[in-house]
């Protein structure tokens, strides 16, 4: 009888979290910055648990095709359908936590130079710029090497070096990610990145203990 009850319950939310997202779509397609507020009371319970976890941000996006049993929710994404704080698959661009496509080869997306512009500038765009007479290391590119006019890797400790390990939070589908960045100098003279990730179930935004 219970269980009956809850999945009553369930149901009952999940219809409404839906409706209240069409309701929303059809907002946003007047209002670009609505912000379907109704969304938080729609999808949630009367605890103010969620139907299920980032419902209300379903609802507030407009997305109630992925309002239903046992989905897997969505977060917040730029206009190519990548996730907030991610990198794109078009190097070096990222979306950052506005829904902006911006370079991002550096901080704080880290998204790294394709091999035909590997120079990462401060702005975060890429390009290839080793002047015929230079002859050095690259600063802020490390392992990258001017060897007059031709780019070269040179990790080793008494040379370039390679990047300083880092960690970076990310978001994810019903994840909140802590990863670390661990760089080893290889005899190429490339560094090779080594990426272990503690990821855990949260909603986005949300700070584990």
């Amino acid at each position: 009888m219970v269980n009956s009850f809850g999945q009553r319950q369930s149901d009952y939310v999940m219809a409404s979290c839906a409706s209240a997202a069409s309701t929303c779509r059809s907002t946003l397609i007047a209002d670009p910055t609505a912000s379907c507020d109704f969304c938080d009371t729609s999808c949630k319970y009367s605890n103010g648990t969620e139907v299920f976890p980032t419902a209300a941000t379903c609802c507030k996006s407009g997305q109630n095709s992925l309002i239903y049993g046992g989905s897997l929710g969505c977060v917040p994404s730029c206009s190519d359908g990548t996730p907030y704080n991610t990198c794109t698959l078009d190097r070096p661009t990222y979306c950052n936590d506005q829904g902006d496509l911006v370079p991002g080869c550096g901080s704080p997306g880290y998204c790294g130079c394709p091999s035909g512009t590997p120079v990462c500038k401060s702005d975060g765009t890429c390009y290839n710029d080793c002047p015929p007479t230079d002859y050095g290391c690259i600063p802020d590119n490390k392992p990258l090497f001017c060897n007059y006019g031709a780019l070269a890797y040179r990790c080793q400790p008494t040379q370039c070096g390679c990047p300083a390990d880092y960690s970076s939070r990310s978001c994810g589908r019903n994840q909140l990610c802590t990863c670390a960045y661990h760089y080893d100098c290889l005899g190429t003279g490339a560094c090779k990145e080594t990426v272990t990730c503690n990821c855990v179930p949260a909603s986005c935004g949300a700070i584990p203990t």
